[in-house]
């Protein structure tokens, strides 16, 4: 049995509804979701995040698709921005902007994205290709040791945060439909800030990966941050837990300027 999932217009849910029940197919209730409809050799689940999840044949889902596909939009272009490893003691901070042309939009949404956390290492690369060839992608790395230096320079995560989306979003040419920020701060001056040089209309929003772009910039961050720890010869842990805490203060104490190439020295009342 094949599957798909894609991200689908919750507000066109009546319509989807309505096109399944003409076709015969029968529904029952989903957990976290509208519902759960079943016809035709295949089983469809959407969920109220948005997620369409499709399980059946590999004909059937194909000719699904065709038809789902007639309600996403696709008439404006849209560029997303999100940034991976602000959080995590060691590794680089990463920041993504994607712009998707509209022509392109829909076969990015087709993609079947889903959140960067929860995807495996090999669909973040499979992605990582397909996205780069559908889009403009713009990346900015900036290992632990710049970052250490930009941040005894600023003493300011958000000021950095908003240097680098200013940085991204100066790269792109023209105008676009929409410019969206997955929201780090509701400070109104980064508003001001970043809506300056926007190049469309800017959408400072939390949790935006529901909107295409955002999604596919998210998925970038997070695959280059995780080739940052394959390229060590020492393993690091990710996040900010326990184990991450004791192998910070321990290379503190034996090696302090070894620790500025690895890690965020801010962290734990460093400096």
């Amino acid at each position: 049995m094949a599957s798909h999932a894609i991200n689908f217009p919750v507000q066109k849910e009546p319509l989807l509804r309505n096109t399944l029940e003409e076709a015969g197919f029968s529904f029952r209730s989903l957990q976290y979701g509208y519902w759960q409809a079943v016809g035709k050799g295949m089983t469809v689940s959407l969920y109220t995040s948005g997620r369409l999840v499709l399980q059946g044949d590999e004909l059937s889902l194909q000719t699904f698709l065709n038809e789902v596909e007639k309600f996403l939009e696709g008439v404006f272009s849209q560029i997303g921005c999100d940034e991976c490893g602000k959080g995590d003691v060691f590794g680089p901070l990463v920041m993504v902007a994607v712009g998707v042309p509209k022509e392109n939009i829909v076969k990015l949404q087709m993609l079947g994205i889903s959140e960067s956390k929860k995807a495996s290492l090999n669909q973040l690369r499979q992605w990582y290709g397909e996205i780069r060839c559908l889009c403009q992608v713009e990346e900015l790395v900036w290992s632990p040791e710049a970052y250490n230096e930009l941040y005894e320079h600023y003493h300011n995560l958000n000021t950095i945060l908003t240097l680098g989306y200013e940085d991204l979003l100066r790269r792109f040419e023209g105008t676009w439909d929409e410019v969206v920020v997955d929201a780090y701060t509701q400070e109104t001056h980064v508003y001001h800030l970043l809506s300056q040089i926007s190049p469309g209309k800017l959408i400072l929003e939390t949790h935006a990966e529901r909107y295409p772009a955002v999604g596919a910039a998210s998925l970038i961050a997070r695959k280059l941050f995780l080739d940052w720890f394959d390229s060590q010869e020492q393993v690091f842990p990710k996040g900010c837990g326990q184990e991450a805490k004791e192998i910070f203060l321990k290379m503190k104490e034996s090696d302090p300027r070894g620790l500025r190439r690895y890690a965020k020295v801010h962290f734990f009342g460093g400096k």
